[in-house]
């Protein structure tokens, strides 16, 4: 298991951005992984991930709204050259005072050299 905290702060000067670009916003956030490995036989191994974020986002001119997270991933080494990492999330964000809830999945083949 591993705690991860994050903090964040900006400052933008310009005005009528056609992209999310507000005067000055922050965040803070604790991030709690958990880690199992199921099984292990030297370079090779399946390993699963679960990840859970909780924080509060601040925009200006704008309360304080709760954001977070939750993403699962397995990590397959097939050996200590490849691997395949593959996860899935869903996440709450806040652009203007409106939440936003994204979805992703990510897919990922690593090859060392």
């Amino acid at each position: 298991m591993r705690l991860s905290l994050d903090f964040f702060t900006s400052a933008n000067s310009l005005d009528d951005t056609p992209y999310f670009n507000p005067h000055s916003d922050l965040s803070f956030s604790a991030t709690h992984m958990t880690e199992h490995t199921f099984w292990r036989m030297y370079d090779r191994s399946f390993v699963q991930r679960l990840y859970l974020t909780l924080g509060a986002y601040r925009q200006s001119g704008f309360s304080t709204y709760a954001i977070g997270s939750v993403r699962y991933e397995h990590d397959i080494n097939f050996s200590d050259t490849h691997s395949l990492m593959y996860g899935v999330d869903v996440s709450r964000h806040i652009f203007d005072g409106d939440a936003v809830t994204g979805y992703g999945f990510n897919l990922v083949w690593r090859l060392l050299l």
